[in-house]
């Protein structure tokens, strides 16, 4: 214990007098001046070292900088070409779409119109060879009426139109029909004022009106029964027979 006390003070003695007298010794003996200048030297970098040191720093990461911009140019400039890429390819679906519909309408324009000149020669083929039949297997002589509306009474608000119904007579009896390849509700509401128009315009009472065809919308089948209405189609509830 004693003996550990007395290193204390030894070890504080010594120091009071590096501090005291170390400097005075350092300028008297050059020898010693160098010495703990080599002391120093191993565990703390010089002045200059250390400036250096951070120049390489500095230097190395302005390098960094310098490459780290050089990529984002890099990337911007391919992130520009592959949006121009992008802005043509929309631009080239937007052309080819509206290309795809403009041919689109002009084969939907053709088709209406094939489909209307298919539909007015389906309805004209019908209608004669239902003529052909009744006139060869009832006995039955069928007529073309046609005639000009010339006050609109039968389209409303259009005067001149051509009116057309086919008439059946058989033994002296007038039969309205209208023969058609369908028929829906509106068909039937105007095929009653065409048999009023006729009526009325030629004098002549019809004795029974009736609707012929291969397809009668269900609401027309109950408008003909509701106008006294005969009908004539291809559906289970047909009626049959003239």
């Amino acid at each position: 214990m004693q003996r550990a006390k007395k290193s204390i003070r030894s070890k504080v003695a010594l120091k009071e007098m590096l501090i005291r007298d170390l400097p005075e010794l350092l300028k008297e003996d050059p020898l010693l001046k160098d010495y703990v200048a080599s002391l120093f030297k191993e565990n703390f970098a010089d002045k200059r070292t250390t400036e250096e040191e951070i120049k390489a720093l500095l230097e190395e990461i302005k390098n960094l900088r310098i490459e780290s911009e050089k990529r984002w140019e890099e990337h911007s400039k391919r992130l520009e070409e592959h949006s121009q890429k992008l802005e043509e390819l929309s631009q080239g679906n937007k052309i080819l779409m509206e290309e795809i519909l403009a041919l689109r309408k002009r084969q939907d324009v053709q088709i209406s119109a094939l489909g209307a000149r298919w539909g007015i020669k389906s309805e004209k083929t019908f209608r004669n060879a239902v003529k052909g039949l009744l006139e060869e297997t009832f006995g039955v002589k069928v007529e073309h009426y046609e005639t000009t509306d010339l006050e609109g009474e039968v389209f409303e608000g259009f005067p001149g139109k051509r009116v057309e119904i086919d008439l059946i007579i058989r033994n002296g009896e007038l039969i309205v029909a209208e023969i058609k390849s369908s028929v829906s509700p509106g068909d039937v509401l105007l095929f009653e004022i065409k048999v009023k128009f006729f009526e009325k315009k030629e004098g002549r009472r019809v004795t029974r009106k009736i609707i012929i065809s291969p397809m009668i919308d269900r609401e027309a089948k109950s408008f003909c029964k509701s106008l006294g209405i005969t009908f004539y189609t291809d559906v289970p509830d047909r009626e049959e027979g003239l």
